[in-house]
């Protein structure tokens, strides 16, 4: 599945404020053909969010430690 750069980047920031992430503005990897890629990272332990907007079948639209695991070191 996959959905707007904003909204995808709208949902990982949830997911992982969720978890207790603060994260970094999101930087774009790679921009080809309407494919955006981009990161970001926890500003207190560093995990990483990927949003992908145009996902290959083997891949997911948003993924990384800091949507899958909470914080270690904000608390």
């Amino acid at each position: 599945m996959s959905g707007s750069y904003q909204q995808l980047r709208r949902n990982a920031r949830l997911s992982a404020y969720r978890r207790g992430h603060f994260l970094k503005p999101f930087q774009k990897d790679s921009e080809d053909h309407g494919n955006i890629r981009a990161t970001t990272a926890c500003r207190h332990c560093g995990m990483e969010v990927q949003v992908i907007t145009k996902p290959a079948p083997n891949e997911i639209d948003i993924g990384g430690e800091a949507v899958a695991l909470n914080c270690k070191d904000r608390h």
